[in-house]
């Protein structure tokens, strides 16, 4: 009660947390606590009793995080390829290099092994250090988390500089988030005589993209 405001809350008995101000078990606080107000007095059921006892008692279970990230997927990848490439004082020939795992399995070894020494490069830089990178390029935004800025540092690297789009030829091409950078997509430019914003549906495969 508040005042004349009666106040009553629902809870499923397995999210129901005891308020940390009653220090008791879950068995002293339905026993000491709890009111029966139903009609047939479930609470004189011993065996129901038991069972609110129980789920009270149990810890609701946290929602499993979906790591379904193809960008922090692909950094990932590319930070497992860097711990396995060998030492500077190793022999760097191609023939003796030591594959990753990624390339026993079908990947490009020269081009992950690539993108691996560009991320020991960039993976130690803060956000602005690697949007200092990419202003120096552009061609690339300078937005988003760290992954994402990371990802674009190590794709100039390897592959070079994007150019303009080659089908409206104003627009600024740029990785695509959705497939962490497998396709480049321009999003249009802004026309400034009219005002106005103009789409463009260029999309290409990274490695055909200008």
């Amino acid at each position: 009660m508040k005042g004349d405001i009666k106040i009553t809350g629902w809870n499923h008995p397995s999210c129901f947390t005891i308020p940390r101000t009653i220090k008791v078990s879950a068995e002293e606080f339905v026993n000491e606590y709890l009111e029966d107000q139903t009609a047939d007095g479930i609470l004189d059921d011993p065996d129901f009793k038991q069972r609110l006892v129980i789920q009270i008692s149990s810890t609701p279970k946290k929602k499993e995080e979906k790591h379904d990230n193809p960008i922090a997927n692909r950094i990932a990848s590319y930070k497992t390829a860097f711990e396995e490439l060998p030492d500077e004082d190793e022999d760097d020939d191609e023939e003796t290099r030591r594959p990753t795992k990624k390339a026993k399995k079908g990947g490009d070894p020269k081009i992950l092994n690539a993108a691996a020494k560009a991320y020991g490069i960039y993976h130690k830089m803060k956000n602005p250090e690697l949007q200092d990178v990419l202003r120096w390029n552009v061609g690339y935004g300078m937005t988003g988390t760290k992954d994402a800025l990371l990802l674009r540092c190590i794709d100039g690297h390897v592959n070079g500089r994007l150019a303009r789009c080659p089908m409206c030829f104003r627009g600024k091409l740029q990785l695509a988030d959705k497939d962490a950078g497998q396709t480049v997509a321009c999003g249009g430019y802004f026309d400034e005589e009219i005002s106005a914003r103009i789409p463009c549906t260029y999309v290409a495969k990274n490695e055909r993209a200008p």
